[in-house]
C-alpha cells in the first residue's frame, strides 16, 4: 500500500536521477547512453531497468525540474545534489510557475469553451435573428419566473428577443403565456421593463428528439 501523501514514483526518479548525476554530472545524455553505463559496471544485469522505464523517470524529474530536458531524448541535471536550498527552491519556483502557466491558459480555454457552448445552447436563430431561449410551462409565470431572467440575460446587442420553448402538449399554456408579453398595457401595469410582439412560431425537436413548439417574440421597446 503506498503512503498517503507520497510522491508516486519517487523511488525509480531518485534512481534515475543519482544513477545520471554518477555517470554524466551535468552533461548531456540519454536514456539509451544511461542505461548502457549501467550495464557496464553492473554484476546483476538483470536489475537494471530498461530504457523505457529510465526515460520516464527521467522525463518525470523533468517536470519538476531536477533535470532539463532538451529534446531528442536528451537530458541533463540540473539542481545537483551539491546544490544549496535557495538553488532547489529558484528553480522550483520557476518550473511550478510555468507549470502554472500552461494549466492556467488551458482551464481559461476550457472554460471560454464552455461558456460558449452554454451561449449557443441559450440562442435560437429564426429568421436570421438571434433570440434567447426560455423553457416555459403551464405553471410559468410572467412577474416570478421571467421578468428576473430577461433583465439579466436579455442582451438587446446580441439577442432580438426571446423564444417561448415548451413541449407541444403544453403549447396552449405558451401561447397564452406569449399573448401576455405582447400585450403592453398588461406589461406596463407589471412594471416589466421590455415589450414583446410575436414574430411567428413552429414545430420542431429539441437535442432529445422530442417535439416542442417555439414562440419567437420581438423586443420592441429599447430594439433600434
Amino acid at each position: 500500500m503506498v503512503e498517503e501523501g507520497r510522491l508516486p514514483g519517487i523511488n525509480k526518479l531518485t534512481e534515475a536521477y543519482l544513477d545520471a548525476w554518477d555517470q554524466f554530472g551535468t552533461n548531456q545524455f540519454t536514456a539509451e547512453g544511461l542505461r548502457n553505463e549501467l550495464l557496464r559496471e553492473s554484476n546483476e544485469p538483470e536489475n537494471v531497468p530498461d530504457e523505457n522505464s529510465i526515460y520516464s523517470s527521467l522525463y518525470r524529474a523533468a517536470t519538476i525540474g531536477l533535470v532539463t530536458f532538451h529534446g531528442d531524448k536528451k537530458f541533463s541535471i540540473r539542481i545537483t545534489p551539491e546544490d544549496n536550498k535557495d538553488v532547489r527552491h529558484e528553480v522550483a519556483v520557476e518550473h511550478i510557475d510555468r507549470l502554472w502557466v500552461e494549466i492556467k491558459d488551458e482551464y481559461d480555454e476550457r472554460m471560454s469553451a464552455d461558456k460558449q457552448e452554454n451561449q449557443d445552447k441559450s440562442v435560437i436563430e429564426y429568421q436570421e435573428n438571434r433570440y434567447l431561449r426560455t423553457f416555459v410551462g403551464y405553471n410559468t409565470d410572467i412577474k416570478e419566473n421571467l421578468e428576473g431572467y430577461f433583465q439579466a440575460a436579455l442582451d438587446l446587442d446580441e439577442h432580438s428577443g426571446v423564444v417561448l420553448e415548451s413541449w407541444v402538449s403544453v403549447a396552449e399554456a405558451a401561447d397564452k403565456l406569449s399573448n401576455n408579453l405582447c400585450n403592453d398595457e398588461q406589461m406596463e401595469d407589471n412594471g416589466f421593463l421590455y415589450r414583446f410582439k410575436k414574430e411567428g412560431e413552429e414545430i420542431t425537436k429539441d437535442e432529445d428528439d422530442e417535439r416542442i413548439i417555439r414562440i419567437f417574440l420581438a423586443e420592441t421597446r429599447f430594439s433600434d
